[in-house]
């Protein structure tokens, strides 16, 4: 057979993913451009920032969409960053996994040389290092075990009071993991932690590219910025203005190692047990291939435990049969598990899960007295579906605090400079009977209690429980409930709280505690209410002021929640304790009948939201009652079935 001269296109092997990969001794750059008929590469000069080399990717080196270049490794050294050019507009490539420009939080885009020319503007770049995971791999906690904390990367240690010395950074997560262990979690959850805009000014200069489809191109082309313009920030990072394949430069101690103190955070809280999970805002635009890829990336190079995007469902599909993603959890506000799994298959393992404020909303209003909310709360307790997770939470980054849950009747986002206007007005809360701070010990006394309900009905209920950062020794944002601007005392998590609610703080450390200990109130699988092992006594069972009969009416606000322990066993041989979990949510005290099973056993009352001090959890020096027994007004209490000898 005759030999033959490969063509400039034969020579390149299509990347695994776009962006730079290396390939042998050379270096592959890869950019989509759709309806382009050409897209140059600019590379920068490390030395004086200026273009050390342009290279046109013309048609002969194009593969559909893509464009690709070559450059010998052995250059590398020389290369500050790299941008793209098309329709005559210079655009970042939305693949690049380090960015150059954003390294100081809040400050315009710049890039700095050896030389300290400076060049306006952002450039995109590529780690050179590998990272050294030894035996890291994903932990995989079960919905059923997992405890979920939300934080803020840069606002959970960014205070002076959290006591940490690299405040608002990765390694500042490092330094709190003794807390998260001593708190009980096992998952952190990440507000966005790629590489935003964090500077909301107008774009006087925005080059748009006329001819470009592609809006996600669109938006990343090279914009001129007025570094001394004051702007409002965005804080919190939900902005589709982002490069979703990096991890953000400002967040770290050292910008330019951003990516090393990001796996660094991930290895260290995976060798204490707790996963990692990162909350991404994609754009509506965004394709899906472009979305897998970066899910993917996280997921390896990253060592990524799960995510929440905001997916359609029409890409569900692809998410639920992407072999990749097979174990990583994925949250979204509604997953259609009926379309992605069939009626008939059941998954080995749930990896989706429902993200929403279904859970938030019922509880307020139950907490807070209103009528018609027992049917929901029933409903709530015991949902924990077959072929999904669900994530419940009271409280989340978008709203009231828990403290300002009970000391706010309304929003209080003056601070914002929106008039007001901005934030929810549907905050079903209550200010206890006086708006905002107060002196006066018994409305202190009754917000405590109130915080103590909330904890208590999550941690209580059958699906995944989530914290946000601070609820748990009553952090305030003084009343905003959307303070996603606030880079200051009222964004970030206030530690002096801490101390000032040791009470609070010590009262969810035994509930998440009580929670692990008694399989019955987290279920692999989804309560029935039937009797199913013919024990006399179904799974679960609700009842009121007489024994399995409770009151459903609309003007009812108490209701008993019965778990039988047979149903989850603590071990292969030993079946938990039965549990009864008495809701009174009126401003009045209720009598609750409590069930019976036989002559030799009794209730004993094991946590209750009214108690100044904690039970330890054993049997000496507990209360207990056999028939019934008067819950305070508003106040949960559970109580534990134990054998008389």
């Amino acid at each position: 057979m005759g030999q033959y001269e490969k063509s400039e296109r034969e020579k390149y092997q299509l990347p695994k993913m776009l962006g730079v990969e290396k390939q042998g001794n050379n270096l592959v750059f890869s950019v989509a451009v759709p309806n382009a008929t050409e897209c140059t590469l600019k590379l920068y000069s490390k030395k004086d920032v200026s273009i050390i080399r342009t290279i046109s990717m013309q048609k002969s080196l194009r593969f559909g969409n893509i464009f690709l270049a070559l450059v010998p490794e052995s250059e590398a050294s020389e290369i500050l960053g790299y941008r793209y050019e098309a329709f005559g507009e210079e655009f970042v490539d939305p693949y690049a996994t380090k960015i150059l420009g954003r390294e100081q939080y809040g400050m315009a885009p710049y890039v700095i040389g050896d030389n300290n020319d400076t060049l306006h503007g952002l450039l995109g770049s590529w780690e050179t290092y590998d990272y050294y995971w030894g035996e890291d791999t994903p932990l995989s906690h079960a919905y059923s075990d997992l405890i979920l904390y939300k934080l803020h990367v840069r606002g959970y240690t960014k205070s002076d009071d959290s006591k940490v010395q690299h405040k608002g950074t990765y390694k500042g997560i490092i330094e709190k993991i003794p807390y998260f262990k001593e708190l009980g979690i096992n998952a952190l959850f990440l507000m966005p932690c790629v590489e935003f805009n964090e500077r909301m000014e107008p774009k006087p200069c925005l080059s748009e590219l006329p001819n470009a489809t592609n809006e996600y191109h669109k938006r990343n082309s090279f914009l001129m910025y007025d570094s001394n313009l004051d702007c409002k920030l965005n804080f919190w990072g939900y902005t589709t203005d982002s490069f979703y394949f990096a991890p953000k430069s400002s967040y770290a101690l050292s910008p330019n190692d951003a990516s090393m103190e990001f796996k660094e955070m991930v290895e260290k809280l995976h060798e204490n047990g707790i996963e990692v999970l990162l909350d991404m805002n994609f754009p509506r635009e965004m394709n899906v291939q472009c979305i897998l890829d970066c899910l993917r990336y996280w997921a390896h190079h990253y060592h990524i435990d799960g995510f929440r995007t905001n997916a359609e469902e029409s890409i569900q599909q692809s998410f639920a049969m992407d072999s990749y993603l097979v174990g990583v959890k994925l949250f979204s506000t509604h997953w259609n598990t009926g379309a992605v799994y069939g009626r008939e298959t059941v998954p080995y393992k749930k990896t989706f899960a429902d993200y929403n404020d279904g859970f938030l909303i019922d509880a307020r209003r139950f907490l807070k007295g209103d009528e018609g909310q027992i049917g929901k709360i029933m409903a709530r307790i015991r949902e924990n579906p077959e072929k999904s997770g669900v994530i419940n939470y009271i409280t989340d980054h978008n709203g009231f605090t828990l403290a300002d849950l009970y000391s706010f009747d309304c929003k209080h986002n003056e601070a914002n400079k929106e008039g007001n206007r901005d934030g929810t007005d549907f905050n079903y809360s209550w200010n206890c009977g006086v708006e905002g701070d107060t002196n006066r010990r018994k409305i202190k006394e009754l917000r405590l209690q109130m915080m103590k309900n909330a904890f208590m009905l999550l941690f209580l209920s059958q699906g995944t429980p989530m914290i946000l950062q601070g609820d748990e020794f009553g952090n305030s944002q003084d009343g905003n409930n959307n303070a996603y601007c606030l880079d200051n005392s009222i964004g970030w998590v206030s530690w002096s709280e801490k101390k000032k609610q040791n009470e609070l703080f010590s009262f969810v450390k035994q509930l998440i505690k009580f929670r692990k200990a008694h399989p019955t109130l987290h279920n692999i699988r989804e309560l029935s209410g039937i009797d199913i092992l013919s024990c006399g006594c179904p799974d679960i069972s609700y009842h009121g002021s007489k024994a399995w009969y409770p009151d459903i009416s609309h003007s009812s606000r108490t209701l008993g929640v019965l778990l039988h322990g047979a149903f989850a066993l603590k071990d292969k041989t030993t079946s938990d304790a039965s549990c009864y979990i008495a809701m009174n949510a009126h401003w009045e005290e209720h009598s609750f009948a409590l069930p019976s099973f036989h002559t030799n056993s009794e209730w004993k009352l094991d946590l209750s939201s009214k108690e100044g001090k904690l039970f330890d959890g054993g049997g000496d020096g507990k209360e207990s009652y056999k028939t019934s027994v008067i819950v305070p007004a508003r106040t949960i209490q559970v109580f534990l079935c134990e054998t008389v000898k």
